[in-house]
């Protein structure tokens, strides 16, 4: 969504420019939809509920001038990237052990798998496992 998603920074436009998300009659809109195409240039088509007011001015001049650096082609269908590693294939579990990486570094993944292999009862290896995330048993 155009104005839900972060899909221009890491933070939502809605939220980075509430005035004018209040005043838009495109608040639920796709970012495809929020515009035309003139040849292979995107045109934005911005509508208002009412007219601007002055103290808009400046959450509109900003928004403008992030969507101007935005450039789209429609001579090419939209898709994800996927790239932790080069033979590495999206799934549940590539995601889960790049998340892991993030948080504790490459090292530390072997003592967690290690965990769940030890002769305990499973409640005592899932209380081991909430410590160690974030220190708190009731995760």
């Amino acid at each position: 969504r155009f104005w839900g998603d972060k899909w221009l920074g890491n933070i939502s436009l809605a939220d980075k420019f509430p005035r004018l998300y209040v005043n838009s009659l495109q608040n639920h809109w796709t970012i495809k939809n929020m515009g035309t195409w003139s040849g292979a240039l995107s045109i934005w088509g911005l509508k208002w509920r009412r007219r601007r007011i002055r103290r808009d001015d400046t959450q509109l001049q900003e928004l403008e001038s992030l969507l101007q650096e935005v450039s789209f082609n429609n001579m090419h269908q939209d898709f994800w990237v996927w790239d932790p590693g080069q033979d590495v294939k999206y799934n549940v579990n590539s995601t889960y052990k790049e998340k892991l990486s993030w948080k504790y570094g490459r090292d530390e993944i072997p003592v967690l798998k290690k965990l769940w292999k030890l002769k305990m009862p499973p409640k005592a290896a899932t209380l081991i496992w909430r410590l160690h995330q974030n220190g708190n048993a009731n995760c």
